[in-house]
Formats: structure tokens, sequence, C-alpha cells
């Protein structure tokens, strides 16, 4: 007896190499899926698990500190950023990020410790003064940021001040 092997055309091959391509993206996704993804019950239950530990760490540390020392918490800005002076507002944390004089163009960028979502920055050297508004940031705010030329103000100093409805907060610096 003999067997006749038959021949699939070079169609049918690419229907089929598709066929199994396609089949195992979907299978490697729903793995994926399974395995990382919302379809992983234990992975959900573990991360609400360490998410809940981290916030009791963190609200005890808070109440450990408050209870040493009558200061309130700070937001610390980046150590590789220049700041100057702390902020000076009521409620809102305020510091400088940079300042720089670029090819006769003062830039001086802010950072506010909130997250607020409107609110205005304004700059004041000596008798001139410019507004900018705040820039919305997903765990903080910053102003728009300053670009002044030299020649529209004088004077060796500056303050910014953030106001956003009842929430206020300032910061000092000097001009480089």
């Amino acid at each position: 007896m003999e067997f006749k092997k038959k021949k699939i055309g070079s169609r049918g091959k690419k229907i089929l190499i598709v066929v199994l391509v396609v089949a195992l993206v979907l299978g490697g996704g729903y793995w994926a899926w399974m395995t990382f993804g919302e379809g992983s019950s234990d992975n959900t239950a573990s991360q609400k698990d360490t998410e809940n530990e981290d916030e009791a760490k963190d609200n005890e540390s808070a109440d450990e500190s408050s209870n040493s020392s009558n200061q309130s918490p700070s937001i610390e800005p980046d150590k590789n950023v220049q700041t100057d002076r702390p902020a000076t507002g009521e409620t809102l944390n305020v510091w400088i990020t940079s300042k720089d004089i670029i090819n006769g163009t003062l830039r001086i960028r802010v950072q506010i410790d909130q997250n607020i979502s409107g609110g205005t920055c304004t700059l004041a050297i000596g008798s001139y003064t410019t507004s900018v508004p705040v820039a919305f940031e997903p765990q903080s705010a910053s102003c728009q940021g300053f670009d002044v030329l030299t020649s529209a103000y004088s004077g060796n100093s500056f303050t910014i001040t953030v106001q956003d409805g009842n929430k206020s907060g300032s910061v000092k610096g000097d001009l480089p």
C-alpha cells in the first residue's frame, strides 16, 4: 500500500502560517493579561497590600516626626537643581528650580508643592511686574516660566508670588 503525499499549495501555506501567528499572539496576550494585568487577582491583592503597608509606614513616620518637633514637614526640592531661599507662603510651598540669563533673557522656573488647577504666578523685580499662569502637573504644579528681557527691569533681587483662590505662597531670590 502506498501513501500519496498531498501537497498544500502556496496559498494554503500562507493562510496556515497567518492563522498560527494570530493564535500565538492572542494566546500570549491572554497569558500576559492574566499574569500581569487586571485578570490576576493575586497580583492586584498583593499590590493593594503593599500600598496599604506603604501608607501605614508613611503615616507612622509622619506621626513620629510631628511628635518629635512642632515643625510641619516640607517638600524638599531636587538636590541636583539650584534652589533659593525656602518658601514663605501660608499654604503653598514655592521654590525656584532654575534661574539663568541666556542671550539677554532672564529665565526663572518655579515649582509648587501642591497640585493646584489654576492660579497665577507673579514676578516682581523692582518696579517691573509680570504674571504667568500655573501649569498643572500630576503630583504638583509649576509656574509656566518667566522669560524676561534683561533690559526690561532693573534691580538685584526678585519676588515670585503664587496665588490660587485663598492659597498663596512666595519665594525671594537674587538675580543671577
